[in-house]
């Protein structure tokens, strides 16, 4: 039957199986007739039945798959974390080189920018001392601008008096029309002072230095002969530049024949001898005034002329000033962008150095960190092959003392195991490890840590019983006679709304409930036979439909299953007689104290009567030890796990060889502290030692009081009252100083 169910397994040899096969069924065989001496021996019923057998098969094919796993995972991860380890002490040398590099290019750009802002300073003090220059010349350019602006704000005054001169003479000229001046024209002989009017026009327009020396009236018809470009001529006269001869010989010839204005030939006079005349006339005298205005501010315009030539002056200092400060300045500008990009340049050597000198300490204190765990995963990486042969007996061995061996005593355990099995199991040369016991593979250091700080009894036995109750796949049922295993499932389930009760009243309910909502459940008290209607629960009769999971309970066929369900059978019966059904439905677990296991207990009993502080403290310290025992095997794990999954290059993730280190760091503290906790506890227990005569006594009187059962079932004794006896003798005892004398 082995062979049918293991030939899916690769054994890496073709007559493993048959090996296997043979030593399972000789395990079977042996553990019935084991059943029968043991019966004879201590009058205990148990059972090895097929359905044992059918677990044993079961389980094997699940350790070894399982173990197998997890040695792969554990064999990637070494791989990796060694890899990283050792690709890391690589790259501590490039990094050493590289420093090298970055510190000497540290060194040539300081120089350069050393030199650089050498030159920045010199030409900042030019353009700096170039920049005050300008700004005195700008200085004396403003009050050459004030002063030009003065002198135009008193010619812009004065020629404003003067413009409306212009605009009257401009005015008379707009009255020439064409019949205006052909009435002119006309006159032969024209009245009293007419002729005088033309004559000041004709020397009026005479070019410079040519003045006009026949100024008749017969003359002036003849400027007049075209009337409108006559007037166009006068209109577009240059006021401003009339030569001085012409405007003298003008106002002489006014003054003589009395042409100004009120005179008797004034121009108003002269408008009613004739309007073209008037005109004339009054164009005349009003551009003479206008002349008079201008020729008076002639010193402010030459005045004007020469600030505007001094701040021209100036202006042209001040720009070529500027455009040499901006010369200057873009130079400056430039070397300034070549001195900040060269700054730019050396900080980010600077920082790249610094930064590669960060990782090669980092590194180098990982490295040198991770020494011991460098040698120990290569010693662990050379064995795995090794391991994974070996696991194939290892697993094979710890299934059989899973499948058979709850419900023995300890002194069969040991026979079953060491003198039956395991020679079994070499002389077929099945591969398993030198001196490797079943509870070694079954639970690790942590989980007995755990174990121990869930109030579970330190003695081989307990840790043994532990590692089935988790590990079995048939459902626990405890012989539990002191409790020890209810106290300890209960303090290890109290976090998973355990629910707790007994086959008697209405307990189908609760029953329904836990297996609905996945709670743990604890059914105390059992008799020798378990009610009917559990059945469906202890066979794990699951039925699946529509991707659900349902089970039978009494007349419900549709109780839904949580995987997370979990059931656990204990009984106070010292030696309960379970029918074969009940034993192939369930995994017996004999929970009945050990007589050292006992003598433990009471040794604290003692201890906590005449040294109740030393009592607490070594408590104390065994919790302290059980935490720091998990949280190393958590550490350890937890290091190999982060370096085995980083990603990329180690020493380029500064953040995680920080946590690495802080890790180990951790590591080392707790491991500090569990070896100090260790000698503390040595001490104690050397104090604590001195009363062990008075446990192991009382112990053994317990043992020899509860074998009176084999005499008579009326003779049993619940270890409960005996300690109630035993702690009231404690107390009635005769007072002494001396603890030998006490005890």
């Amino acid at each position: 039957m082995a062979q049918r169910f293991l030939k899916i397994i690769d054994f890496g040899d073709d007559t493993m199986l048959d090996k296997i096969a043979l030593h399972m069924s000789y395990v079977h065989e042996q553990t019935v007739a084991q059943c029968a001496e043991y019966l004879a021996t201590e009058r205990r019923y148990n059972y090895a039945t097929p359905k044992s057998y059918l677990e044993f098969i079961d389980l094997y094919k699940k350790l070894l798959n399982d173990k197998r796993g997890s040695l792969d995972e554990e064999a990637n991860a070494l791989e990796l974390g060694l890899q990283k380890l050792l690709q890391t002490e690589d790259d501590v040398g490039q990094l050493k080189l590289r420093l090298e590099e970055e510190a000497v290019f540290v060194k040539e750009k300081s120089e350069s920018t050393d030199k650089l802002i050498i030159v920045v300073g010199k030409e900042t003090a030019i353009v700096n001392e170039n920049k005050a220059v300008a700004a005195v010349e700008n200085e004396k350019a403003s009050i050459e601008r004030e002063s030009a602006g003065k002198v135009q704000r008193e010619c812009d005054f004065e020629l404003g008096k003067a413009e409306p001169l212009v605009q009257s003479a401009l005015a008379a000229l707009d009255t020439l029309s064409k019949d205006a001046v052909g009435e002119l024209k006309g006159f032969s002989n024209p009245p009293n002072g007419i002729e005088e009017v033309c004559a000041c026009v004709i020397w009026m327009l005479s070019p410079e230095g040519k003045i006009a020396k026949d100024v008749s009236f017969k003359a002036a018809k003849k400027a007049m002969n075209n009337p409108n470009e006559f007037v166009n001529i006068l209109k577009g006269m240059d006021i401003d530049n009339i030569p001085r001869a012409n405007i003298g010989k003008v106002k002489g010839h006014i003054a003589k024949h009395d042409l100004a204005e009120g005179g008797a030939n004034g121009p108003d006079v002269i408008l009613g001898r004739s309007g073209a005349a008037g005109g004339l006339a009054n164009w005349v005298v009003n551009i003479v005034k206008y002349d008079d205005c201008y020729q008076m501010i002639t010193p402010l315009r030459n005045a004007l002329a020469e600030a505007k030539e001094k701040l021209a002056g100036a202006e042209a200092i001040v720009k070529r000033c500027n455009d040499l400060v901006a010369g200057l300045e873009a130079k400056l500008a430039k070397l300034t962008g070549e001195f900040e990009e060269a700054t730019a340049e050396k900080n980010g050597l600077v920082e790249n150095a610094a930064l590669t000198e960060k990782k090669l300490v980092m590194a180098e204190r990982l490295v040198n960190g991770l020494a011991s765990e460098k040698v120990r995963w290569s010693a662990s990486i050379k064995s795995m092959n090794e391991k994974s042969k070996q696991l194939i007996g290892e697993t094979l061995a710890a299934a059989a003392f899973v499948s058979y061996i709850g419900a023995f005593s300890a002194t069969f355990r040991d026979k079953l195991c060491n003198e039956i099995w395991i020679p079994d199991m070499i002389a077929r040369e099945i591969p398993t490890s030198e001196g490797a016991q079943p509870l070694d593979l079954l639970a690790d250091v942590s989980q007995r840590a755990t174990w121990g700080n869930e109030n579970l009894p330190a003695d081989q036995l307990s840790i043994e019983n532990a590692a089935i109750v988790t590990a079995c796949s048939r459902w626990p049922l405890m012989i539990d006679p002191q409790l020890q295993g209810i106290m300890w499932i209960k303090t290890k389930e109290q976090a998973n709304d355990m629910k707790v009760i007994t086959l008697s009243g209405k307990f189908l309910d609760t029953v329904e409930r836990a297996i609905s909502m996945g709670n743990p459940l604890i059914i105390e008290n059992i008799a020798e036979a378990v009610d009917a209607v559990l059945e469906p629960v202890l066979a794990r009769a699951i039925v699946k439909r529509g991707g659900m999971m349902f089970i039978k309970l009494g007349d419900k066929d549709d109780v839904e299953y949580d995987n997370n369900f979990k059931l656990y059978l204990q009984t106070k019966m010292p030696n309960p007689h379970y029918q074969p059904e009940v034993a192939a439905q369930t995994t017996l677990i004999n929970f009945t104290v050990t007589e050292k296991g006992l003598e433990d207990q009471l040794l604290a009993v003692v201890v906590g009567h005449e040294r109740p502080d030393l009592e607490e403290l070594m408590v104390d310290l065994v919790r302290q030890s059980n935490d720091c025992t998990k949280q190393l095997k958590d550490l350890a794990d937890g290091l190999l796990y982060k370096l085995s999954t980083a990603e990329g290059n180690l020493i380029e993730d500064i953040e995680l060889i920080e946590n690495l280190e802080n890790t180990k760091k951790t590591a080392i503290e707790v491991d500090a502290k569990q070896t100090e906790v260790k000698k503390t506890t040595g001490e104690i227990a050397v104090s604590r030692e001195k009363y062990r005569p008075s446990a192991a006594q009382a112990s053994l009187i317990y043992f020899v009081l509860n074998s009176l059962w084999l005499v008579d079932h009326m003779y049993q004794y619940a270890l409960s009252g005996f300690m109630r006896v035993f702690s009231k003798a404690i107390s009635r005892a005769e007072p002494a100083e001396d603890v030998a004398q006490r005890v």
